[in-house]
């Protein structure tokens, strides 16, 4: 059977292979212009998804690459300050050989006095090294980097056994506050007695201090407040907490050497250490008369506990680990009150109320930075760990020695604490004493081999990084290829896609031109 075939039917077919054509040719000139087979997510469903998640994945492999080149400047620059050129290695071994040259009996007097001005330059350089900074930010105070990690402070020698026990005793500590360019020596004495050997309630007996390694004396004034003792020397004061009632010896005051010789004291340089801690836990009570509540065992957190019931020796409690957002109930029956929770245990030590509500805020010194999906790395150094110095606990009085135990200064910080040790070592020049710059000596070799372990902990997370580093680019090299298997056109594919279509196009036009003789010119 023969159909009829109109002009109408002719046009329409041609326009719709001509649009068809055409379109096909634009989406791959788009195609061509973009790099990209997918431009819409109508162009392939299931292939867009993929590509959202290539790309977010790609999104964050980029910012743990940002953290790890932040991570590279932190430890560089810790590396550099603890062992490199001009570091605190180099100062260190500068002041051993001082100290070995000081502690020798071929020096004299003069001598030290001339060596006590390089140590003093030193010690100075130490606490620069302490306060170094990465970004504008100090990389060894912890959490607190907006300020410098350490300041010069004043440090207390003791060398009186009997004044030393007596006063830790009755748990006393010894902190100075003020200025001195020059160690301050202080001696009490008997007025009435030039050849000393008196015993005597320290806030009772005369003293005098001397600022230039005591060939000048200058008679010192005594107050008390509480239980607390203060000598005022001038532009400092020495502070003896819980002192009132210990017992200080007078000295012959003719006599310049300290053996068998009375107390003395002496005000030398240290640091003190405004960072925080890892270390330090704090209770803090909330509506409750149960007080000295204390904490052990390891939070990495804020844990809340709630007091919800006392009855029969039973405690109810609950703790929560989201700021009172979730609580879980838990009792105990511990008769020291001693509450089990989440990372320890919270130790009230009297019986609370219902409704008493306590906060442990561990203090966490540590910046981590996220470097892989699972794994961070410490990026800082707790400066105390490293250079020790005076630190004041949260919520106490005195900034006190950093002593990590077995100490042979129980009251100034033992031979681990650098900025103890060299400042025991700069007073000890200043005061003159080859005994005393020996013992500093050997306590420098404790000293330098703290800050080896902790060049080699910062050395140990550099090459973590390079590692992990390694690892992440790997990583990214291979979402990149799969992001471009799914997303990226093939160029060849594409041109010679582009030629076809091309082609058919304009055979389409020539085509439709030939028998689409529209003009009524044609048929007269």
């Amino acid at each position: 059977m023969t159909l009829r075939v109109t002009q109408n039917q002719m046009y329409a077919s041609s326009i719709q292979h001509m649009n068809k054509n055409l379109s096909d040719l634009m989406e791959s000139n788009l195609q061509s212009s973009s790099q990209l087979k997918i431009n819409r997510p109508s162009d392939d469903p299931v292939g867009a998804g993929r590509v959202i998640s290539y790309r977010a994945s790609l999104s964050k492999l980029a910012r743990y690459k940002d953290n790890i080149n932040t991570a590279y400047g932190w430890l560089g620059t810790a590396d550099s300050v603890l062992s490199g050129e001009g570091s605190l290695m180099t100062v260190l071994t500068r002041m051993t050989e001082l100290a070995e040259q000081g502690a020798t009996e071929t020096y004299d007097e003069t001598n030290r006095e001339q060596i006590s001005y390089e140590l003093r330059q030193q010690f100075l350089q130490l606490i620069n090294l302490a306060n170094t900074r990465f970004e504008d930010r100090s990389i060894f105070a912890g959490q607190k980097t907006d300020g410098p990690a350490y300041d010069l402070a004043l440090g207390v020698t003791s060398h009186d056994e009997a004044f030393n026990a007596d006063l830790m005793a009755q748990g006393g500590a010894l902190t100075a506050e003020g200025d001195t360019e020059h160690t301050t020596i202080i001696q009490f004495y008997d007025p009435g007695n030039a050849s000393g050997g008196t015993s005597g309630a320290v806030e009772a007996t005369a003293f005098r201090y001397s600022t230039d390694g005591g060939t000048t004396w200058t008679d010192g004034t005594t107050s008390v407040a509480g239980t607390d003792v203060l000598l005022n020397c001038g532009g400092s004061t020495l502070k003896i907490s819980n002192g009132a009632g210990v017992n200080v010896t007078t000295v012959a005051t003719d006599n310049r050497n300290e053996a068998d010789n009375g107390t003395w004291l002496y005000l030398r340089p240290s640091a003190v250490y405004n960072g925080d801690d890892s270390g330090a836990r704090v209770v803090t009570p909330y509506g409750s008369a149960v007080s000295g509540a204390q904490v052990q065992g390891s939070f990495t957190r804020d844990l809340a506990v709630r007091i919800d019931a006392v009855a029969g020796g039973e405690v109810t409690y609950s703790y929560s680990l989201d700021d009172g957002g979730n609580w879980t109930q838990a009792v105990s029956s511990d008769p020291a009150f001693r509450l089990p929770v989440p990372g320890g245990y919270l130790e009230l030590g009297a019986a609370p109320a219902a409704g008493d509500q306590f906060v442990i805020h561990p203090y966490r010194a540590d910046i981590n930075m996220a470097i892989s999906d699972s794994d961070s790395v410490t990026v800082n150094l707790v400066g105390k760990d490293i250079f020790g110095g005076l630190y004041q606990e949260p919520f106490t009085d005195d900034a006190l020695p950093v002593n990590s135990g077995g100490s042979a200064h129980p009251l100034e910080g033992d031979a681990s604490n650098l900025f103890e040790v060299c400042g025991r070592l700069v007073g000890a020049a200043e005061y003159g004493s080859p005994d005393d710059m020996a013992a500093a000596l050997e306590e420098l070799k404790t000293v330098m081999a703290q800050v080896a372990t902790k060049a080699a902990v910062v050395g140990g997370r550099y090459n973590r990084l390079e590692v992990t580093h390694a690892a992440l680019e790997m990583r990214v090299l291979d979402e990149q290829e799969n992001l471009s298997y799914v997303e990226d056109v093939d160029i060849t594919e594409l041109m010679t896609r582009l030629s076809k279509q091309q082609l058919a196009y304009n055979s389409v036009l020539k085509s439709s031109s030939m028998i689409m003789q529209m003009s009524l010119v044609n048929f007269l």
